[in-house]
């Protein structure tokens, strides 16, 4: 009976800490779902189901077909605030 409650209070007590992961669900590691340092489009639209193709060419500011940490971090900042990104609001690339 000890033994059956123990490992019932031990099973509840992971999946309770199982369940208040604090990682941002649409943060850059968690989006980059192939973990190649970069996000496509077909990566952005698992998790911001309304881009558009506009959009995201907006938010590619070196316009290499992709988003690195600092140009998802732009297109995020963006949305947080409730805006999307457009054509005329591209920033030059900055050289590398």
């Amino acid at each position: 009976m000890k033994l059956t409650f123990a490992m019932t209070a031990a099973l509840l007590a992971g999946l309770m800490l199982a369940g208040c992961s604090k990682e941002d669900p649409k943060g850059f590691p968690k989006v980059d779902y192939n973990k190649d340092g970069k996000v496509i489009f077909e990566e952005l639209i698992v998790v911001f189901p309304d881009l558009t193709v506009d959009e995201f060419l907006a938010a590619d500011a070196d316009h290499n077909g992709s988003l690195d940490d600092k140009e998802y971090s732009r297109f995020r900042q963006a949305r947080d605030a409730g805006k999307k990104l457009d054509a005329g609001a591209t920033p030059a690339a900055e050289p590398a």
